[in-house]
């Protein structure tokens, strides 16, 4: 199982590259993330949030409804 702390980690680093504008290593420390623990809402949400900012809306729109099945068990059309 893999540690929360590295997890939260990781995801801080990712945070600040992404607030710096720094998609492409954002994104690589977010899929990281997933590569770990594929249902991760907020690396999810925040991969769709690069990818919308960098115009994969069908991408960023897949993701996030999959951060918002793993967060909340929901359903997205």
């Amino acid at each position: 199982m893999p540690n929360s702390t590295t997890i939260e980690h990781t995801l801080q680093l990712a945070l600040q590259h992404h607030h710096r504008g720094q998609w492409q290593q954002a994104q690589a420390l977010y899929e990281q993330i997933l590569s770990r623990t594929p249902d991760q809402p907020d690396a999810l949400h925040l991969l769709g949030v690069v990818a919308f900012q960098t115009n994969h809306h069908q991408r960023a729109a897949e993701l996030i409804c999959r951060s918002t099945r793993a967060g909340h068990r929901t359903t997205c059309r």
